[in-house]
């Protein structure tokens, strides 16, 4: 990792690395001279030259003591952090990198902590062995106990810097000394001679114990100049716990409870006329003060439990023994001053013989002579003071030290969520023995396996969890040891010896009958799975092993009959959230400036986690301005390795190979339509796979490119199918610069393009078409500019390339967005043309001779001006897909006897009681893709619904039944379960037969109803579609008070419930919905209550939107108490959005 340095910090280095230098250099020296020392030991003679070398020697190491201690001071003195900012670096990227910057090391420190603390209790037994030395020993057995204490909250956790590993073999050596100090003294005061052997143990134990309480210094001071963290992942929760349950669960303690009014009561009783005890007695209670605060502080402290319960604990000892002091110095005040009051000599003869009985009491009845009192008492109260200013400073500095920083993964399982569900289901339901994560470096695969690793519902079901990280320089016996130190702990010497035989029998033995969970994390070749293979028992108990891996053939290779689990890039949407979470968007910036950096973000990191990772530590701690991001893109060239590593283009058929070439056609950056990319290569030609519709092909050539991670996919439709997608920026540069792109061409309106000339620039009216452009097969166009000018130098560019005969070839033009470009009247020359897109134009005719393009495929003038379309469109026999403008009511009028046959998508178009149906649309029975709106009498809607019954091959249907205003009007249909391959269905308007809803076909997988006016609890029959997946239930859809989701909707993902005017309850009942990730309940003003939610396991989001306050605080409680009252069950808290 690097970090770069000011001045300042240079210069420290620089000294640093001297000292450090010099040091080592001093330690050869020492080491070879005690080796020199050891081997003529026999002689029992010091040399003249063994005596000048250690006086040497000591005369280096008192001088390298005093650089030491300079540079430290100086350190100090100008405010140098060099290692903390490496820590806050550190921070930064841990906070996203799917594997720590060091290899895993955990800390291990269980057979310490439990001799020490069998220890206490034996020491703790020989008080009267203790005299002289009682407060030493119970302040060093506190710091152990602290120690201990912390250590155990540091078992099993992760260290990630070489530093921290460090302090935690010190701790444990500390724990080793005490324990060894304390074994000696029990065993010295065990002894026969016990008077002298007694004497020996305290001498011995005094000696010891100065020693070990330097080293809880050093511990101490260590950890505080450093400034390390130890750092616990915990999953991130947006649900707050209503105040009383807050309030509910803090410790009520009695000992430290109501102290303000105890304090004052103290001060009271003892009279200001003892003016040193007062004082005294006064700081006590202060130090007392300052214990009560620290515990406050201890108890809210909730990432080391062991540690914060012995604090807690000690201080209540500590609080205890300190107030009965207190109690007994004011009692015994009062017994004397009662004594003083209440005493007359001449009262009678019988109290005058009891007072002179009493030494103590004639004493204090000596006129200014009440010193046995005070030494009595004072001398008690000073020991108990400087005791408890000891003890409070512990307790004061192990709360700072003794820490744990918890952080939420938030980040780094942004885009992972549905990962996380399918592979813990695999893990825990499905009975296949292995399973694999399989991706590119830094795509993902060790935050997702920690993230199942570290799951509840993991550490439930397997008895056992073991990780491993497979070492990538490590092979046969070697690998087999260095697994075997992981999973077994560290051998001893002897061990080292053994070959391989012994390896795969005790790590066979040692998991034999165990339910265990074994992560194999990044397992790179097939001959270390082969290596490794026979030490896993084949058991049918349950037990799992999951492996990462960036090679799909080793995944195979480990279990050909196990699923992939295949890992994809970020979308647009978690690339962003990855990106702003490690970086500061100022307040003030302008929406347009952050929409052009979300866009280079996206566009040059390519969803890639590690990339946006790296970009993001190079912004981070300052302002994020198209400025310095700029700047910061430059230096992330180098982090597009992954794609150079793990992308083989060669291995590509030529088919692929040529889609992929397509998409250098946009501009980078640019987000690609997936339908305009499948259009257009089928247009092409490009699709050569057998399948029963090209589109289809075409389709899977995509996903192909998406699973090889060469394109990326940005975002996602409700249910599911890609709705735009882009190049990744390495590919771009790096692994395809060298792809020419022949016979295609695109207009980017960059003044550095070969054509920019001929388009807009001084050859645009003068040159002819250059040869060069005479075979084009694609041209697309990217001119952003508004008004007349990018529709003129369209017009007049297609005008001459057509008169030149340059465009003979021509098969897709696509001019989507490019502002109103005029179409010549020549193009229905261009023959050979199959697609052409103007979608976005808003263009407001097209010439008729677009009826000569015969092999035209795709006509596009979607979001256009355009209201009717040439009747020479139904000349075009070959048009499969025709996408027109609803918004503008286009009609679509076929003349009697036409039919267009090979027509599977007509969306958009509008139709009303001059479009026949009959001997009209009714020919259209090849549809896939319908979208039509409709103002028709119920007589005239009986007609369309007979004909959509006939559209067998029908996916996509989207009917709306509008007035003039575009309101909802009545709807009929007949029953839809016939059309076996509908897929995406949805409705606006009021249902005249509404039972419909109760014969839908188990195709469905998103369904969309508004304004349908159910009086009927709609949940119970859409629960039984078997693959229903987005469900959006809009205004008027339901006219209920109440919903009811008992069981059912299998497979559902996504639901939402707007404007829902009549609902006032939703009750969701446990093992409903069990895979719902995303849940928005929008201006639902009625609802009241909405219970079960939390029973909804896989929620990922909980979007309420313009709800009533009173509504988002129940759930918000739902949630907390859900925790609380089921500990043992899984709850998953979604990211809660409320606006």
């Amino acid at each position: 990792m690097t970090v770069i340095l000011d001045e300042a910090e240079a210069a420290w280095m620089a000294t640093t690395e001297r000292v450090v230098f010099k040091t080592k250099l001093f330690l050869e020296n020492f080491e070879k001279c005690c080796g020199n020392r050891r081997q003529f030991a026999k002689r029992y003679i010091l040399t003249l030259y063994d005596y000048l070398v250690q006086n040497a020697l000591f005369h280096d190491m008192k001088q390298l003591k005093k650089e030491i201690k300079h540079h430290f001071e100086k350190t100090k003195a100008s405010k140098v952090d060099i290692y903390g900012k490496l820590e806050r670096s550190r921070a930064t990227i841990r906070s996203l990198q799917d594997r720590p910057i060091d290899e895993h090391k955990y800390i291990n420190c269980k057979p310490q902590v439990c001799a020490g603390a069998a220890l206490i209790s034996s020491i703790a037994a020989k008080r009267d062995s203790e005299h002289g030395m009682e407060e030493k020993i119970q302040l060093i057995i506190l710091q152990l106990r602290l120690l201990q204490a912390f250590m155990q909250d540091l078992e099993g956790l992760e260290v990630q810097s070489e530093t921290g590993m460090v302090w935690v073999e010190e701790a444990n050596e500390i724990i080793g000394e005490t324990q060894r100090a304390l074994e000696t003294f029990i065993r010295r005061t065990e002894r026969r001679f016990f008077i002298f052997s007694n004497q020996m143990a305290r001498h011995k134990l005094k000696k010891d114990i100065k020693s070990i309480d330097a080293g809880f210094f050093d511990l101490f001071k260590q950890k505080e100049r450093y400034g390390f963290n130890f750092i616990k992942r915990g999953p991130s929760k947006s649900v707050t716990p209503s105040p009383q349950k807050k309030e509910n669960e803090i410790r009520n303690v009695p000992v430290l409870s109501n102290f303000n009014d105890k304090k004052q009561s103290w001060l009271n009783q003892v009279p200001d006329s003892l003016t040193g005890e007062h004082e005294q007695v006064k700081s006590l209670i202060d130090q007392l003060g300052h214990l009560h605060l620290l515990y406050e502080k201890a108890e809210a402290n909730e990432a080391v439990n062991n540690c914060r319960k012995a604090w807690l604990d000690q201080m209540e000892l500590t609080a205890k023994e300190a107030e009965e002091t207190i109690v007994a110095i004011i009692k015994d005040q009062a017994e004397k001053n009662n004594l003083f009051e209440n005493t007359n000599y001449g009262d009678s003869m019988f109290q005058f013989t009891e007072l002179l009985l009493d030494p103590y009491k004639i004493t204090l009845l000596i006129p200014g002579n009440n010193g046995i009192y005070k030494g009595r008492h004072v001398v008690k109260l000073l020991m108990e003071i400087e005791r408890m200013k000891k003890v409070v400073t512990l307790f004061d500095r192990s709360i700072k030290v003794y820490g744990i920083e918890v952080r939420e993964e938030s980040t780094s399982v942004v885009g992972l969520e549905e990962d996380i569900h399918v592979v813990l289901s695999r893990l825990i339901t499905n009975s296949e023995p292995i399973v694999s994560i399989v991706g590119m470096r830094g795509i993902g695969k060790t935050t997702l396996a920690k993230m199942i690793f570290n799951h509840r519902a993991v550490s439930n079901h397997f008895h056992y969890r073991l990780w491993v990280s497979i070492p990538q320089n490590s092979f046969g016996n070697k690998l087999l040891k260095d697994v075997g130190k992981q999973v077994l702990g560290g051998p001893d010497s002897q061990e080292e010896q053994y070959e391989r035989e012994y390896w795969i029998e005790k790590l066979h033995n040692f998991l034999w009958e165990k339910k265990y969970l074994l992560v194999l994390d990044n397992i790179s070749t097939k001959e270390a799975w082969d290596t490794l293979e026979a030490a896993f028992p084949k058991t049918t108990n349950g037990s799992k092993i999951m492996l990462t891996t960036r090679h799909n053939t080793v995944a195979s290779h480990a279990d050909e009959s196990s699923t992939q689990h295949l890992l994809r890039l970020r979308t647009k949407e978690e690339s962003w959230g990855l990106f702003t979470q490690m970086v500061h968007l100022p307040p003030e910036l302008p929406p347009e400036s952050e929409k052009s950096i979300k866009a280079k973000v996206v566009g040059r990191c390519g969803g890639l986690p590690l990339a946006i990772f790296r970009l993001g530590y190079l912004m981070s701690g300052k302002d994020v301005t198209e400025e310095n991001l700029l700047t910061a893109l430059e230096n992330i060239s180098q982090y597009q390795k992954p794609w150079m590593e793990g992308v083989a283009i060669e291995e590509l058929s030529d088919e692929l190979r040529k889609c992929l070439s397509y998409t250098r056609l946009f501009p980078r950056d640019y987000e690609i339509p997936a339908r305009r990319l499948v259009a257009s290569w089928v247009a092409e030609g490009l699709v050569q796979r057998n399948a029963s519709e090209p589109e289809d092909a075409a389709e899977e050539y995509l996903s192909d490119l998406i699973n090889h991670y060469m394109i990326q996919v940005l975002e996602r439709k409700l249910n599911g199918n890609i709705k735009t997608c882009c190049l990744p920026n390495a590919l771009r540069e790096n692994c395809l610069q060298g792809e020419s792109l022949p016979e295609r061409s695109a207009g980017q309106f960059d003044r550095g393009d070969a054509i920019f000339n001929l388009i807009h620039g001084k050859d645009r009216d003068s040159s002819p078409i250059l040869p060069d452009y005479g075979n084009l097969v694609s041209f697309l166009s990217f001119d952003p500019r508004e008004g007349n000018k990018p529709g003129e130098d369209i017009r007049n560019f297609l005008h001459r390339g057509i008169a030149s005969g340059c465009f003979p070839e021509l098969k897709v033009l696509d001019l989507e967005r490019v502002f109103r470009p005029i179409l010549p009247n020549t193009i229905g020359n261009l023959i050979k043309l199959s697609y052409l897109g103007l979608r976005w134009t808003f263009l407001e005719d097209i010439p008729p001779s677009i009826g000569n393009l015969t092999n035209l495929q795709t006509l596009d003038v979607k979001h256009t001006y355009i209201s009717k379309i040439p009747g020479s469109t139904w000349k075009l026999k070959k048009l499969r897909h025709l996408y027109l403008n609803q918004s503008y009511r286009s009609k679509f009028v076929l003349p009697s006897g036409t039919t267009l046959k090979n027509l599977r998508t007509l969306w958009g178009v509008f139709v009303d009681e001059d479009s026949p149906l009959k001997n009209g649309l009714d020919g259209l029975t090849n549809l896939r893709k319908l979208k039509l709106a409709f103002q028709l009498k119920l007589s005239q809607q009986e007609a369309l619904a007979e004909w959509i019954l006939q559209l067998n091959h029908l996916q996509s249907l989207r009917l709306r039944s509008i007035d003039e205003m575009g309101e909802p009007l009545e709807l009929q249909l007949k029953p839809l379960s016939s059309l076996k391959n509908l897929s995406s269905l949805y409705l606006f308007g009021k249902l005249k037969d509404p039972s419909i809803m109760n014969q839908l076909p188990e195709s469905l997988t998103d369904l969309t109803l508004s304004a349908s006016q159910l009086s009927d609890d709609p949940m119970p029959k859409l629960g039984e579609l078997p693959k229903l997946r987005s469900l959006c239930l809009y205004s008027g859809s339901c006219n209920r008070t109440s919903m009811v989701c008992s069981e059912g909707f299998p497979i559902l993902q996504v639901l939402k419930l707007w404007n829902l005017d009549t609902l006032k309850s939703w009750d969701v009942h446990e093992g409903a919905m069990k895979n719902l990730r995303e849940l928005e309940i929008r201006s639902c003003n009625n609802l009241k209550s909405a219970t079960g939610l939390t029973c909804l396991e896989s929620l990922q989001e909980l979007k309420l939107t313009n709800m009533p306050e009173d509504f988002n605080q129940e759930i918000h409680e739902e949630f907390a108490e859900a925790e609380i009252q089921y500990p043992n069950r899984v709850i998953h808290s979604p990211t809660l959005i409320t606006c």
